[in-house]
This record gives structure tokens, sequence and C-alpha cells, in this order.
């Protein structure tokens, strides 16, 4: 809370949406739900068709729900539909490399590839933690998706200091590392301390 001429106001918390893409780490995303409401976040969920498919085989979904304000979304909103304060940053995390594919291409024939073609346009704060093989990420048009987004102001959180760095390992020889969900809740409070939106 804060005091403004005499008067007690009460802080407003930022509003980060996570956007689950189709990868097996989205089936543990209640870690990140924890690590956002201990920074007073209020968290918007939003999923593509497949994410909702393997996070409904373990109830994952539905334990997200009872921690969050509004039901996860999977398409656009009715004019039904409560209104709500828009984000103030987006997280798509574990993102495919068909996501980033898609964002860095301009494609929008889905709700989430829609929704990012507008954040980025627009300058909303888009932080990117992908989940995909090492191979994948030596291929010269995905190098190029990487720099494109990059250049457009997406954090894409791949190599260097704060970034993952994939491996070919299959949870089929084994146990994985869990997914650094914390990666992107450090680069989501550097990019809500700088935020650049345009209306245009």
């Amino acid at each position: 809370m804060n005091s403004i001429g005499g008067a007690v106001t009460q802080a407003i918390r930022p509003v980060v949406a996570l956007i689950l893409t189709g990868c097996g780490p989205c089936d543990d995303a209640s870690r990140f739900i924890e690590q956002a409401l201990k920074k007073e976040w209020d968290i918007d969920v939003i999923a593509t068709k497949q994410a909702m498919t393997i996070m409904d085989t373990n109830n994952v979904d539905k334990a997200i729900e009872r921690r969050i304000p509004r039901p996860i979304r999977t398409t656009w909103a009715l004019p039904s539909d409560p209104p709500h304060r828009a984000a103030d940053a987006y997280i798509v995390a574990p993102a495919s490399a068909n996501v980033i594919a898609k964002s860095a291409l301009c494609l929008a024939d889905t709700y989430v590839s829609s929704l990012l073609l507008e954040v980025i346009a627009r300058k909303i704060p888009l932080i990117m933690l992908p989940s995909l093989k090492a191979w994948v990420t030596g291929r010269e048009p995905f190098i190029g998706y990487v720099d494109s987004l990059r250049k457009e102001g997406v954090t894409v959180l791949l190599g260097g200091e704060d970034g993952i760095h994939p491996t070919n390992d299959s949870s089929k020889d084994g146990p994985l590392p869990p997914f650094p969900w914390y990666l992107a809740i450090e680069a989501t409070e550097k990019a809500l301390k700088n935020p650049v939106i345009s209306n245009a």
C-alpha cells in the first residue's frame, strides 16, 4: 500500500499471462504458478489445445484453475465474458518450435498465434522460454526466426547466461532435469520494470 495525501491506496498488481504450448513441461506448469504468485502477480493462463490435452491427463489444468482468478483460455473471449485487465506482460513457456516459427513469420491461424501477432506488434513485453531439442536450434531457418523475434523486442531465453541450453536427451532414457520456469520469472521481472507498450 502507498499513502498519497493522507489517503491509503492499494498498489496495482501486474497482470502476467502465461501461454502454454503442447510440450511436455506444460504438465509441470503449477510450479510456475507457485513462483509467480509469490511475486504478487495476477496470473492469466492461456493454452493451446495440445497443451490442454497434456494437462488434462493428470488434472493439471484443474489444479491451476484453483489458483488463478479466471479459467484457462483456449479461444477468443465472447462479448458475454466478464471484462478483465489486459496483461502487462506475456510469457510463452514452454515455447514450442512451432509457435516460435509462427510468431516470427506473422502467421495467425490459431488463437495463440493471432494473440502473439498482436502482442509483438504492440510491443507488449513478451518472454519466450523454449522447450525443444538441440538439433532444432542448429537449423538455419530456426536461427533466423529467433533473430527476427529478438529484433522486434521479444525476449527469447535461448543460449547465453539467461537462457536454456537444449540437449537431445529423451525422457525415454531417464528423468530429465526440471524445466527452468525461474528463467521466465526473472526475465518477466526485468520486463515489467521497463515496459514499452504501443496502442497502434
